[in-house]
């Protein structure tokens, strides 16, 4: 940040304080009812995963989402659409199952349209075909091997500003879809950056790559995973690291695991977003990835450090005087930020604005004279070192 000031011939003391980051969704996932801005988590966290035959589940989701978004401007909390298809026989709908392909694209096309109806200007992402990777229902039972870049453009069609996403697994906690040696070729292939790649040479209006994060044990190599991410970061969209958890019993070598884990997502430069795929030992079947515990949601070591780290050291607190001498220089992660110029303690200005990538130029006029203010924006002040 440089800062200049003709204030008369007074000294200026400026206030920079983050309001909310960009980069780090507090929690997963879908649907949520209450907050706590006391602890900076979601509780009774419930994901809408098993679907009755009546339509109660809707009425529900839509009551939670209006509610999330009537909550206090300083949480600002988001809610993703997970997922819009999911191409997994075990998870497609048992109706769909018996239909021929022309009654399968009719149900898939309303299928898009009745639930963006319910959706449209409440949600930041849509994962468009969970796991493609993995299944591949749609495309067999249409007979159209692009479905899913289908299912891409009729999302965009009814609505152009929600962000679509792919979502799959084995891609970076395991190499299974990112990193393959062939026995006959000599050359890496990234089916997952492949498949982003080609979608964007089609012209499909894909945003972003979803990447789950489950973690079994706490023994993780950070520098293979720092690895995948940079293969998949040669696709040129943003990933989102979309279901992050680390089933450790330990509640210390957990808080270690998790530090090191998100310091990593959080420096690497593709990486958008974060979201931790549940984090309360009271709405989790794998209770040991919790971090938070007990009726109080109370956090444990996990939970300490994710406090930590997302609540202080990431972070901006900059409070400095100013004068006509010479510029103020400092750095700031990238989010939503409060600016007070103050003179005899008394705020005499305040400024909201959002710093990205891009940096932050502002002029503030104060009473006939001016104080310019360039904010640049350094996210990766905290990169992770072995």
């Amino acid at each position: 940040m440089r800062v200049s000031s003709t204030y008369g011939k007074k000294t200026v003391f400026l206030d920079l304080k983050t309001i909310n980051h960009r980069t780090i969704f507090p929690t997963s996932v879908q649907i949520y009812t209450q907050m706590d801005p006391s602890i900076d988590f979601l509780i009774d966290d419930c994901s809408l995963q098993e679907i009755p035959d009546d339509n109660s589940w809707l009425t529900e989701a839509q009551a939670r989402i209006n509610q999330i978004r009537k909550a206090p401007v300083s949480i600002k909390m988001k809610v993703r659409g997970h997922n819009m298809f999911w191409g997994d026989d075990g998870h497609v709908p048992y109706w769909v199952k018996g239909l021929n392909s022309a009654d399968l694209l009719q149900a898939m096309q309303h299928h898009v349209n009745s639930m963006v109806s319910h959706t449209r200007g409440k949600l930041e992402h849509w994962d468009v075909n969970n796991e493609n990777l993995h299944g591949d229902f749609y495309e067999r039972h249409t007979g159209n091997p692009d479905i899913t870049a289908q299912m891409f453009k009729w999302i965009h069609t009814q609505e152009s500003g929600v962000k679509l996403f792919l979502n799959d697994y084995g891609v970076a906690v395991k190499s299974q879809y990112t990193t393959v040696w062939t026995p006959c070729l000599s050359f890496k292939a990234s089916a997952y950056r492949d498949q982003a790649i080609q979608l964007k040479k089609e012209g499909i209006p894909i945003y972003g790559m979803g990447v789950q994060g489950h973690f079994y044990g706490s023994d993780i190599d950070i520098v293979g995973l720092k690895y995948r991410l940079d293969l998949l970061a040669e696709a040129g969209l943003p990933i989102w690291i979309t279901e992050l958890t680390i089933q450790e019993q330990d509640e210390n070598k957990k808080a270690k695991a998790l530090e090191s884990l998100i310091t990593l997502f959080f420096s690497h430069p593709a990486v958008e977003g974060v979201l931790l795929w549940g984090f309360w030992d009271h709405a989790m079947k794998n209770t040991a990835a919790a971090i938070t515990t007990g009726s109080n949601v109370t956090p444990n070591a996990a939970g300490v450090v994710y406090q930590r780290l997302y609540g202080q050291d990431w972070k901006t607190d900059f409070s400095h005087a100013i004068s006509s001498h010479g510029p103020v220089t400092t750095s700031a992660f990238m989010g939503d930020y409060s600016l007070k110029v103050k003179n005899n303690n008394h705020v005499i200005h305040t400024e909201t604005f959002t710093l990205d990538k891009a940096g932050k130029n502002l002029t503030i006029h104060l009473q006939g004279t001016y104080t310019c203010v360039v904010v640049s924006g350094i996210r990766n002040r905290c990169i992770y070192n072995k």
